[in-house]
């Protein structure tokens, strides 16, 4: 589509503006738990996918009723192991500011919404958040790139925007 607008001449990507607003995640604050604490969870999710596995069925659950509690069981140990994963991330990250002065909290992830990071929101207090970067035409207003990250700062964030742009602008040339 960007790549019609630009040909149209209503979007020309000569010069493109970026910035990045914070959303609110999908997790609670209290999800957020240290390494030893999801790997407990984990353990205990295991089991009980076991546990449920092994059951015999429960004749008062219909057999849609059985293969959900399957499911539900199976995405929780899921996230925990993301949420595992996702913490050596926050663990890096954090060992790349430690020449900045921070209050040194132990590293968290959440166990419902792994991916999420606690931010500085606009109003002072800090929550689950991810950034929503956007990039517009300074001439047309128009919005040419979008992405998410769970980056707490727009630093770095340009290269991969002017990236995605230059993609999209170009998309349809390489098509005709």
């Amino acid at each position: 589509m960007l790549a019609v607008l630009i040909e149209a001449g209503i979007v020309s990507v000569g010069r493109i503006a970026q910035d990045g607003t914070r959303i609110r995640a999908n997790a609670g604050t209290n999800s957020f738990q240290e390494g030893e604490t999801l790997e407990k969870h984990l353990r205990a999710a295991r089991e009980h996918l076991e546990a449920i596995k092994q059951a015999a069925a429960d004749p008062k659950l219909s057999a849609q009723q059985e293969a959900a509690r399957e499911r539900a069981a199976r995405e929780r140990q899921r996230r925990l192991e993301q949420a595992l994963a996702e913490l050596e991330e926050v663990k890096r990250a954090k060992a790349q500011q430690k020449d900045k002065p921070s209050k040194d909290h132990p590293p968290r992830a959440s166990s419902t919404d792994p991916e999420a990071r606690m931010m500085r929101m606009p109003d002072g207090g800090t929550r689950p958040a991810y950034n929503l970067e956007l990039a517009a035409d300074c001439d047309s207003r128009a919005i040419v790139g979008v992405a998410a990250t769970n980056a707490g700062s727009d630093a770095g964030q340009d290269q991969p925007m002017r990236d995605q742009v230059e993609a999209r602008a170009h998309e349809g040339s390489r098509s005709n």
